[in-house]
């Protein structure tokens, strides 16, 4: 049997099985089939609705993480968009739709997470700009301020040690410690 199978395989066991005990009320195991057959019908319809609601929950936390993006809140935006990860790797491919919707949406994701890293280097390098240019006008004070906010603007980047991602938060935060001394 495959997954899908069952979709049609339980509710024709349970009519031959019906038609069994109809045919003959003291069939001890039709009536047994009838029973077991119901329960596994009523498992495998609340497992679909339990796996439809990790999808309906990740789409909800994608709205909040977009909302997050637009109000330029990087952090919690990359914060949300983990969290609909996760919720989507809770669906199993035991329904193949389900299972499809949220490879879809992980993809998805997955693309806008890129579009917010590169979003925050963007306002790492626009700090640096501005303290470039603080720094030409004869405002030290607002050059520094500038060149600090970097760190923790890139901060809500993550990156394993070792990976590109890392290395690129280390060399803005660099360039602008540079800068600063």
């Amino acid at each position: 049997r495959t997954p899908e199978g069952l979709d049609t395989d339980l509710p024709n066991a349970l009519d031959a099985f019906t038609k069994a005990l109809r045919y003959d009320l003291s069939n001890k195991i039709a009536a047994t089939r009838v029973t077991d057959t119901t329960m596994a019908i009523s498992a495998r319809k609340q497992e679909y609705e339990t796996q439809q609601k990790f999808l309906e929950s990740a789409t909800g936390i994608v709205a909040v993480a977009e909302r997050s993006a637009k109000d330029k809140d990087f952090g919690g935006a990359l914060t949300s968009y983990r969290q609909a990860l996760n919720g989507l790797g809770q669906v199993t491919a035991t329904f193949k739709d389900l299972n499809q919707k949220a490879r879809d949406e992980s993809g998805k994701i997955n693309n806008a997470v890129k579009q917010v890293i590169s979003d925050v280097y963007a306002s790492a390098n626009e700090s640096i700009e501005k303290g470039d240019a603080a720094l030409i006008n004869g405002n030290i004070d607002e050059a520094v301020r500038f060149y600090s906010m970097v760190e923790s603007i890139v901060d809500v980047v993550p990156a394993e040690e070792g990976s590109v991602g890392a290395q690129k938060k280390k060399d803005m935060i660099a360039a602008a410690l540079t800068k600063i001394d």
